[in-house]
């Protein structure tokens, strides 16, 4: 069981629309090879929060979708085939490079192009921040099939933060997971993403997502696929290690939590007036 969050702008030269997204959820990870399992994520309960500033006038349309609904997948579909992942899924394995098992504290691995991994030991914790872009030319991904639809993206940043608890083996697996994060920079250079915002210019779209683990729970591959088909209900708890929301980000959730709140005691209170 985990709490996972995504925050993100997309900005065009006129509208920037704000996103921020809390759940609670289950992440299915295979720690073998298995046949006929998928490693997946079940997201029964999140918050979704949207805002959108137009021409310069803020606050034109906060919304929220309360705690309860049920969101399976709600990430970026057009960021899929880039990161290759919804949410940042434990790997099953990680390994300590050979000069880290040897005794060195931190480690750097590079790319085709770049640092590629940089690797550290810190208070206790194996921490490890991987640059995914770091084997592109240019720094830069911008797959071909997008442009033949018209949709050409350029991936700008994908780096990812992983940290464990330190082991003596120097071999981590899920359940030794403190937590993982995403950070991502696209620009939408395609005619077709550009038509819904009704602008020539590109548009800018950045993300942040976090994973947290609460619990961990070892089961059988019936056992798994059982819970997968028929997700068990779970208690949101937010993760105190959580990064701190960002002042534009924290105002919106406010906002929307007061709306939201004050929606549902007028629904009470002209119930009890019947």
């Amino acid at each position: 069981m985990a709490f996972g969050s995504e925050s993100g702008d997309t900005v065009s030269a006129a509208v920037t629309i704000r996103n921020y997204t809390e759940s609670m959820g289950d992440f299915y990870v295979a720690t073998t090879k298995v046949k006929k399992f998928r490693n997946s994520y079940k997201l029964p309960v999140s918050r979704c929060y949207t805002g959108a500033v137009i021409e310069g006038e803020s606050n034109l349309c906060d919304t929220v979708f309360p705690v309860g609904d049920t969101l399976t997948i709600h990430y970026n579909k057009e960021l899929t085939m880039l990161l290759g992942e919804d949410f940042p899924l434990p790997d099953a394995t990680v390994h300590e490079s050979d000069r880290m098992k040897q005794g060195a504290n931190s480690d750097v691995i590079m790319g085709r192009h770049g640092v590629k991994i940089i690797a550290r030991k810190d208070n206790g914790v194996y921490i490890e921040t991987c640059d995914e872009l770091a084997d592109k030319k240019n720094h830069r991904y911008s797959p071909n099939a997008m442009k033949l639809l018209g949709m050409t993206i350029d991936l700008n940043e994908s780096a990812y933060v992983s940290a464990y608890h330190v082991n003596d083996a120097g071999i981590y697996r899920p359940w030794d997971l403190l937590y993982r994060t995403i950070s991502y920079k696209v620009l939408l250079r395609g005619k077709l993403w550009r038509l819904p915002f009704k602008t020539k210019k590109p548009i800018a779209m950045n993300g942040y997502v976090e994973l947290y683990p609460v619990a961990f729970e070892f089961l059988t591959v019936e056992e798994a696929k059982e819970m997968q088909k028929n997700p068990p209900q779970v208690e949101f708890r937010r993760s105190p290690m959580a990064t701190p929301l960002p002042p534009a980000i924290r105002a919106m959730v406010e906002r929307a939590d007061s709306v939201s709140s004050a929606s549902a005691q007028a629904l009470v209170s002209a119930s009890q007036s019947h």
